[in-house]
């Protein structure tokens, strides 16, 4: 007996071990087009465009202050994308951080892809910004977990990377580093916070108190791999990618809702502050930012009902400012519960639902950023706006140094069923305001609530030609459809810790977790031993 019981237990103690071992963390890798944000696709878009001529710069003229004093002004940070140089109008009266997008981090630790940084082409725009007071940082970019797995799990090349980045930085006129990691592998996840701390480190040591450092990071940490507390305490900001919570593979919806509801879920713009409160901890908010998006996302529907059906077709994501002239010609429509301006396109051969921002609607999410003591905001991306200062005006109407222009939610309009909630007719194009007595509003209730909506992947592109961001849902095996999503995802976050140790959700190349064992495994081992209790007996 006590042969057989020894023989179980081996085997137990064999299974446990298996088990452990398969729970190990692995590299958790992530391909480009599966990124969170429209960021890595645009640069993917954009890797073969012209060289463009910077003397076509162009700086606003400066809005009358509404601040009441410089510490009383956010941090406005603002990426300029190298293929809108030579085709933006900065605002240079209204920014704090000017972030060039950027530098590509490869295998073996190389920066490729600087574009204009390095070849003088800038520096115009970085003597002009000085000037303003407004401090240049280039943002260092890589969208791929092999590589980022790479750099992050080897000290030596953590400090090559960070030796090089500082150099190239500080070389140009640049007072530190924005770092955009998407796809970061959950193993990587204290390695990704030492990197952080060296390249602080190594810009304080070369250009003193001045040096800044920033964090792109995602709207939810799916992977739990970002830890935000020690992030927030080595840099000097997190700028969250507010924006995708509808991505172009997904059905229509407000691309950056303000609040959780019935109708769209619990994804959303306050979820993912109270997300942040909760794991960096309100002493850190004040180093947290939220960028807003300066695009919209425009889709193929059957009509104009809300939440919409999609129909076939590609996925649009057109500019801030050409979102304000369609709505010129079509009326803005809006959605209460996300506090988020639309229009609708009846057309000869498709209908299309644009989701977007205005004026009014990006003051009461940079409200939400003031009122909860972030640090400030951030834009994506420099140019979609054009000429326009609306997103400006929001900024300063937000920081409460004057009333903003009422964007109380608007009354409900009463009765509005699926069928009939919204019809196609033509809105007051002049109306931004959406407390206007003439803006069709859907109520949010659960006759239109629709599946819950989560940020995740997106294919998105910048089009040159008509200053359009634009997708191609290109058809796989599932005909015209693209790729079912994964919604097994965790639904809460108290996996997110600062311990790099977590059950994951499934994912394509699969997951990390923690040292689990089989509860198979388990009860074997509680067997033998209860019942070698029972034989001493």
């Amino acid at each position: 007996m006590k042969k057989i019981a020894m023989t179980a237990l081996s085997v137990a103690v064999t299974v446990i071990f298996l088990g452990a071992a398969k729970a190990a963390p692995v590299n958790d890798t992530r391909v480009l087009e599966n990124a969170f944000s429209p960021l890595p696709a645009a640069w993917l878009d954009n890797k073969d465009a012209p060289q463009l001529n910077t003397d076509l710069i162009k700086i606003a003229k400066p809005l009358p202050t509404r601040f009441s004093s410089t510490a009383g002004r956010p941090l406005v940070l603002g990426w300029l994308p190298y293929w809108k140089v030579g085709a933006v109008t900065l605002h240079l009266d209204q920014l704090t951080h000017l972030a060039y997008f950027g530098v590509k981090i490869e295998a073996g630790g190389a920066l490729v892809d600087s574009r204009h940084w390095t070849d003088g082409r800038l520096d115009q725009i970085i003597a002009q910004a000085h000037e303003a007071g407004v401090d240049v940082v280039l943002t260092a970019i890589c969208f791929d977990s092999e590589v980022m797995n790479e750099i992050l799990s080897s000290a030596v090349m953590r400090t090559q990377v960070v030796t090089a980045l500082v150099d190239m930085a500080v070389d140009h006129g640049g007072q530190g580093v924005n770092v955009d990691f998407e796809g970061l592998p959950l193993a990587r996840k204290q390695d990704f916070v030492d990197f952080i701390i060296e390249l602080k480190a190594t810009l304080n040591a070369r250009i003193g108190d001045r040096s800044h450092v920033s964090i792109a990071t995602p709207a939810v940490d799916w992977r739990g791999a970002f830890a935000y507390k020690a992030l927030a305490t080595a840099a000097d900001a997190l700028v969250i990618m507010g924006y995708d919570y509808h991505y172009s593979g997904g059905p229509p919806g407000p691309v950056a809702p303000l609040a959780p509801s019935t109708r769209w879920g619990k994804y959303s713009l306050e979820w993912t502050v109270d997300d942040y409160e909760k794991f960096a901890g309100s002493d850190l908010l004040h180093k947290v930012a939220l960028a807003l998006p300066l695009y919209g996302r425009s889709w193929p529907v059957v009509d104009s009902q809300v939440p919409g059906v999609r129909a076939e077709g590609t996925v649009s994501s057109p500019s801030f400012a050409d979102c304000q002239t369609k709505a010129k010609t079509y009326g803005w429509r809006f959605d209460e519960p996300s506090f988020t301006p639309w229009y609708y396109i009846a057309g000869a051969t498709k209908n299309t639902q644009t989701w977007c921002e205005h004026r009014a609607s990006l003051t009461k999410k940079m409200e939400l950023a003031h009122d909860r003591g972030l640090a400030g905001i951030g834009f994506w991306a420099l140019g979609y706006e054009a000429d326009l200062d609306d997103p400006w005006l929001a900024l300063q109407d937000a920081w409460r140094q004057v009333e903003p222009p009422d964007p109380d939610t608007p009354d409900v309009v009463e009765d509005a069923s699926q069928e009939d909630a919204i019809e196609p007719e033509v809105i007051d194009p002049e109306v931004l305001d959406p407390d206007a007595d003439d803006l069709q509003t859907v109520p949010d209730d659960q006759s239109g609530a629709s599946e819950t909506s989560k940020p995740t992947e997106d294919d998105t592109s910048v089009d040159l030609k008509n200053d359009l961001v634009s997708a191609d849902l290109t058809p796989d095996t599932n005909g015209d459809q693209p790729p079912p999503r994964n919604d097994s995802y965790p639904t809460d976050t108290s996996y997110q810790t600062d311990v790099p140790v977590r059950t994951c959700p499934p994912c394509n190349s699969g997951c990390s977790s923690g040292s689990s064992s089989s509860p198979i495994a388990l009860l074997i081992l509680f067997t033998v031993l209860a019942a070698t209790r029972r034989k001493r007996a």
